[in-house]
């Protein structure tokens, strides 16, 4: 037996033996909205838009379902893929503000350390990522002419972090205080 063939012998033991059902999609993939909130947890806007007969999309916040974690680029993959392709109309990104809060004591991050002092603590992670993940809805949006709201506190850290100056020169964005 050639080497090959020894192989694919070896390959029959990870066949699976009963047809994979797979699981049904509970949500369009792909559709048009008005309206979709990001990190909004009580989503109050979403609420208010569709009670004003806007078509809103499901709020995307990991405290609703496992499947709306946007630290999962599939989730960030969908947002993009609505906002290059105009399948949305506005979004609103409140990324959590935990870890840069002001008031968060111990401090997690400053000024001067605005990725955190600690960059292997998960919390302080985390919020870098969400707050980048945040900064790029935005900047996809700007590109695409599709209105982006970031909402978060003006003491928030989170404008410490290097893409806040760049939106802020970026023709299309406007800070609103």
């Amino acid at each position: 037996m050639t080497p090959v063939q020894s192989l694919l012998s070896r390959c029959v033991e990870f066949e699976e033996i009963e047809p994979y059902a797979g699981e049904a999609v509970k949500r369009p993939l792909a559709f048009r909205f008005d309206f979709i909130e990001v990190f909004g947890g009580a989503a109050t806007v979403t609420a208010h838009m569709a009670a004003k007969g806007f078509s809103v999309g499901c709020p995307i916040d990991l405290s609703r379902d496992p499947e709306l974690d946007i630290t999962k680029v599939h989730v960030l993959e969908w947002l993009l893929h609505l906002v290059t392709n105009r399948y949305v109309k506005a979004i609103m990104v409140e990324p959590p503000c935990t870890t840069f809060s002001i008031m968060r004591k111990p401090p997690l991050r400053s000024k001067l350390f605005p990725f955190g002092f600690d960059l292997m603590d998960p919390q302080t992670r985390t919020g870098t990522l969400l707050g980048y993940r945040a900064f790029q809805i935005l900047k996809a949006g700007a590109s695409c002419g599709i209105t982006i709201i970031l909402e978060n506190p003006w003491s928030s850290m989170v404008k410490n972090l290097p893409p806040w100056d760049e939106l802020l020169g970026h023709p299309e964005c406007e800070l609103v205080r």
